[in-house]
Order: structure tokens, then C-alpha cells, then sequence
């Protein structure tokens, strides 16, 4: 069975309608939407690029997409996508993916990455800011001008960042003056626009304090934004550097702060404790939450199926 997805959410529901025409109807297929558990054989009618019928009742499009035998569900979103030039958007749209962000490395310069992909990208998009990029400019005296500060230039602008023998941004603490900075800067960000913090501090655990991660959740929190995080000790099953102390850390910041959180890849040892914990302070109210690496270790590569469905089995070669 497969499964047609939807940009956006199955969240009109009716038994009647008014008769009319739509742009586009889907008919007969398994409609499901996780949100409200809505699992039933329906038509969907889309008008002006808006689901704006779910109903059992007959109706007419001007183009009309004969879904039996499929599911019709709302597209899914990845919080964790790095691969957001053309080809890995078309790529997750076949996925299913059809909101794509990446809000573990985030970007900077917020306003001109908004403007590059305005019109131009297929998938939705939207980036938090990203705290490593403060502390790349802020202790390493990185420039990062323009709208690509993003995870297409991140390796090149770690090896830039160390050329000076020192990789500021992950090892050097901030004094206050500097934490001050690093902070303006994610304040920037989330007034023009960001989606909220997003902080590498896993690969940065020397450099970055415990009150500085304070003070970038607290940036996120005064917008009612998350924070998305890598956390210090991903990954890591040893006594007393566990990735469940990692998560204590930021889990305690945003319940203190009453602010959104979101923990990435909680793939680790313990992510039972992790997940409990995560659970216990939803019953409380609080919005924390994680996600999953979709595979079991490493990541995907050129010998991946998609990849190789034009080739000879043998002619590409893993990396």
C-alpha cells in the first residue's frame, strides 16, 4: 500500500458538502491523520492549495487522483534534515517529507537565508539560529556574510575556524563580555524571523558553560521558541558523562524557563531514562520532546537504493 502525502494537515473533517467543484480531489483513499486519530476510506477536496473537504460524499475536480488502495496522510517533517540543497529536497519529498528543516545546525544571517529560498524551494522550510555560528564569529572572528551560513558551508567553516591552530567556537569558554555577544546575536536571529535556538554544545562541550546554554535557551524562551539541541554528552554510556546528564542539563533549562525543547537523535544508552523523563514533564504541561535517528548506526551513503537504481549493482562504492 502506498502513500500519497499532503502539505499540511488533514484538519478539516466533514460528512457533507456543498456541491462544487475543486481544484484537485483524491478519491477513495485510506485517509489517515496521526493528530486526531481520523482513519476512515474518504475523498479529500483541495481548492487553492488548501484541504478544504474530507468527506464520504462524491466529489468533482478539475483534476481528480484515484487513491484506491493508497493512504492519504499529511506530509511528514524532519527536524533534522541536512540535506537541504535541490537534490535532498527531491529527494525526502519522494520520503514523504514535505517540511524540511534543519534545526540541529540552524543557520545565521536569518533575513537573507528566509530571502534565498523565498519562491525558489519546493519542500517548507523555516531554520532556528544557530548558537555554533555566534561562537565562530565571537571567538574565532569568522565574517559569515550572505544567505548560505548553513549546514552546506558548516565543515568548511570548522577547518576555517582552526586555521589559527585554536577551534575557538568549540573549546574556549566565553567570558561575559562574549556570552553577551553570542546572545545579541541569537536575539537577532529570532527577531528576524528564526524558528528558535538550535545548539551543537555536544560538540562543544569545553567551550560552552553551563549558564551560557542557559542564556541561549533563555534567548529562545523570551519568544515563546524551542531550543533544539545536540546535547553535551551524545554520545556517551560512561560514568558520570552519560547522555542522560546531558539531557538533565538542558531538560531542567527549559522546565526552569518554561520554554520548548527539542533533544535530537536520543538514540543513545539510556534513552529509556531519557524518554521517561521527557514524558513525565508533558503530564506537567511542559512542550519537551525528542527524535530518532532513522537508521541503526552511521548514516546513509552512495550506496544507498536511490542511488543506485540507474547503475549497475558494484558501480558505486560506499564513502
Amino acid at each position: 500500500m502506498r502513500t500519497l502525502f499532503l502539505a499540511g494537515t488533514l484538519s478539516v473533517f466533514s460528512t457533507f458538502c456543498v456541491a462544487q467543484t475543486y481544484d484537485v480531489v483524491i478519491l477513495n483513499g485510506r485517509v489517515m491523520d496521526p493528530e486526531t486519530g481520523f482513519d476512515q476510506i474518504a475523498n479529500v477536496g483541495i481548492s487553492n492549495g488548501w484541504i478544504t473537504a474530507i468527506t464520504d460524499e462524491d466529489i468533482d475536480g478539475r483534476e481528480a487522483i484515484d487513491a484506491t488502495g493508497h493512504i492519504v496522510a499529511p506530509g511528514f517533517i524532519d527536524l533534522e534534515q541536512h540535506g537541504l540543497d535541490p537534490w535532498g529536497i527531491k529527494v525526502n519529498l519522494r520520503d514523504g517529507v514535505t517540511t524540511q528543516m534543519d534545526f540541529e545546525v540552524g543557520a545565521a544571517n536569518i533575513d537573507e537565508w528566509y530571502a534565498a529560498r523565498q519562491g525558489a524551494t519546493q519542500a517548507n522550510y523555516g531554520t532556528v539560529v544557530g548558537q555554533e555560528f555566534a561562537r565562530m564569529r565571537v571567538h574565532d572572528g569568522l565574517v559569515l556574510e550572505g544567505g548560505d551560513i548553513d549546514f552546506r558551508n558548516f565543515f568548511a567553516l570548522r577547518a576555517q575556524s582552526v586555521e589559527d591552530g585554536v577551534e575557538g567556537w568549540s573549546s574556549v569558554p566565553s567570558n561575559r563580555e562574549q556570552m553577551n555577544e553570542i546572545t545579541a546575536q541569537l536575539d537577532e536571529g529570532l527577531r528576524l524571523g528564526a524558528l528558535g535556538v538550535g545548539s551543537t554544545i555536544g560538540y562543544a562541550r569545553e567551550g560552552i558553560t553551563t549558564y551560557e546554554m542557559f542564556e541561549a535557551q533563555r534567548a529562545a524562551a523570551r519568544y515563546g521558541r524551542l531550543t533544539s539541541v545536540h546535547h553535551r554528552f551524545h554520545p556517551s554510556a560512561s560514568t558520570p558523562t552519560e547522555t542522560q546528564t546531558g539531557v538533565n542539563e538542558i531538560l531542567v533549562n527549559a522546565m526552569v524557563l518554561d520554554a520548548p525543547l527539542h533533544i535530537h537523535h536520543d538514540n543513545d544508552y539510556g534513552w529509556w531514562e531519557n524518554q521517561e523523563k521527557l514524558q513525565m514533564a508533558r503530564d506537567q504541561g511542559y512542550n519537551v520532546w525528542s527524535s530518532y535517528y532513522p537508521w541503526t548506526a552511521g548514516s546513509g551513503n552512495y550506496g544507498a537504493s536511490i542511488c543506485l537504481t540507474s547503475a549497475p549493482m558494484g558501480q558505486f562504492r560506499s564513502i
